[in-house]
């Protein structure tokens, strides 16, 4: 019993770490990891603040000529941050903050939705576990609404837990606006149906098909969403601008060519969830946990979560391929396992080698942790170079004035860094003929970081440029010139 105190108080002091190492870097500029994520975020946030607080008009800064309303999901995270801008004034740290704290809202959460479906301690551990988690850590305090989405999602789950259990209606319907919301703020986060089916079969078998309960719930998720969409494409229809919410295979949905290729399941399983996420001391428990038999039937529910995540997997292949932050769908549900598998384990008496396992692989999981923090939260020299240009830009560039920024892929960091609106593009293509045609005849500017165009190609654009536009800065990193005229 000292024992299992003494472990306690060591988690206690673990869970307070984790807490404070999202304060890490509060201030510092977008140009971290997923600064191309943040900084739209960000801009989003910014432009709202300046150009009136209308909710349903989000505008971004690669916007060319147009008002750069875009089509987006529901842009509610960076409007609360503008909310903040106007109380604090305009600090990034603000955006940052505000993830924090859905961030440990979030762990709370898990904390009520493990308690209701295991026991208090399992909550204890899930709760240390999903805490200590690097993209917990890090992507809990990153300019970015995803967390709070995990925030939603998981009170919407608490709630319809309590439903399951108790059968009171009121529970039900929050549990439904909940989901609603969860899915306007992220539509890949629609899985979470299968979780709300999966409790309606477990309660009623195949006949809650013929619940007008059953029904009402869906009207309640989806109909919010179908008008949401239908308006932002409405804004793409007339701007140009979106996110790439529904080009399917080419921005964040699955093809079959996905499907088929190996590499998907090698990247997605091995690098990003095990590697990346989970750390592979937490994606050992996770596989421990998941084949650890439940002792009652409230924990029922935890297997339709999981084959939610599996279809969120397949479905949203690309953006769980490309991106590191796509699978915080899986660190609750991992955490939730680890913390059964924990609290199983240890409430048993004596010393086995399954124990030993779990306590060598809970003391690693912090350790695996940090090393991949260090990872991320390493800058590399090109992204400084990012606000060295940006506040050139500021000093040469006129506020009103269009620019392109031009580098190797499609990142918005360097316009939202020089406050200033226009396009990105790509060196390679982008031909005289096209930004003579951007120009109009009035007065462009262009810009890039010559690291971010390395093939040869891209440099001879690069020199092209050069010579056929007025150099106003020019060194061995970067540029920036113009063309077109004054007025």
């Amino acid at each position: 019993m000292q024992a299992l105190g003494k472990t306690k108080n060591l988690l206690w002091g673990l869970l307070l770490l984790s807490v404070l190492a999202r304060f890490y870097h509060l201030g510092s500029p977008l140009i971290d990891h997923s600064s191309w994520r943040q900084a739209d975020t960000a801009s989003i946030s910014r432009n709202f603040y300046r150009g009136g607080f209308n909710l349903f008009y989000p505008q971004i800064d690669w916007r060319g000529r147009t008002p750069g309303y875009v089509e987006s999901e529901f842009p509610l995270f960076a409007f609360l941050v503008a909310i903040a801008y106007k109380v604090f004034g305009l600090r990034e740290s603000l955006g940052r903050l505000l993830s924090i704290v859905f961030s440990i809202a979030a762990t709370g959460m898990l904390y009520l939705v493990a308690k209701r479906l295991f026991s208090k301690e399992t909550a204890f551990y899930s709760t240390v576990v999903f805490s200590v988690f690097p993209s917990s850590i890090y992507f809990g305090r990153a300019f970015m609404p995803d967390f709070m989405t995990i925030f939603v999602s998981l009170t919407a789950i608490y709630f319809l837990v309590l439903w399951f259990q108790s059968d009171r209606g009121a529970y039900l319907w929050l549990s439904g606006l909940l989901f609603s919301l969860a899915f306007l703020l992220k539509i890949s986060f629609a899985h979470l149906l299968f979780i709300a089916a999966g409790a309606f079969w477990l309660k009623y078998r195949f006949w809650f098909l013929a619940k007008a309960s059953w029904w009402l719930f869906l009207v309640t998720t989806i109909l919010p969403s179908l008008f949401w969409y239908y308006h932002a494409h409405q804004l793409y229809l007339g701007t140009g601008l979106t996110f790439g919410i529904w080009n399917i295979g080419s921005d964040k949905w699955g093809n079959l060519e996905i499907w088929t290729d190996p590499a998907f399941y090698n990247k997605f399983i091995f690098t990003r969830l095990a590697q990346q996420n989970l750390t592979w001391p937490g994606f050992l428990l996770f596989l421990g946990g998941l084949i650890q038999p439940f002792k009652d039937k409230r924990p029922r529910l935890c297997y339709f979560w999981l084959l939610s995540l599996i279809l969120y997997g397949l479905v949203v292949a690309k953006g769980n391929w490309v991106h590191d932050y796509y699978q915080l769908p899986f660190l609750a549900l991992a955490a939730l396992t680890i913390g059964s598998l924990a609290s199983s384990l240890f409430s048993s008496s004596g010393v086995t080698w399954k124990k030993t396992a779990v306590v060598v692989l809970l003391f690693c999981l912090p350790l695996f942790s940090f090393f991949r923090l260090r990872q991320i939260f390493r800058v590399p020299e090109w992204k400084q170079d990012y606000l060295e240009l940006s506040k050139q830009i500021k000093e040469n560039v006129p506020t009103q004035a269009l620019l392109i920024s031009i580098q190797e892929s499609n990142d918005p960091t360097l316009l939202y860094l020089s406050d200033r609106k226009g396009w990105v593009k790509s060196a390679e293509q982008l031909p005289e003929e096209d930004w003579r045609r951007l120009a109009d005849g009035d007065l462009l500017y262009l810009t890039g970081l010559k690291r971010d165009s390395p093939g040869s190609s891209a440099k001879d654009a690069l020199r092209d440029f050069s010579s056929k536009v007025d150099t106003i800065f020019n060194n061995a990193k970067f540029f920036i010139g113009k063309t077109g005229r004054d007025g």
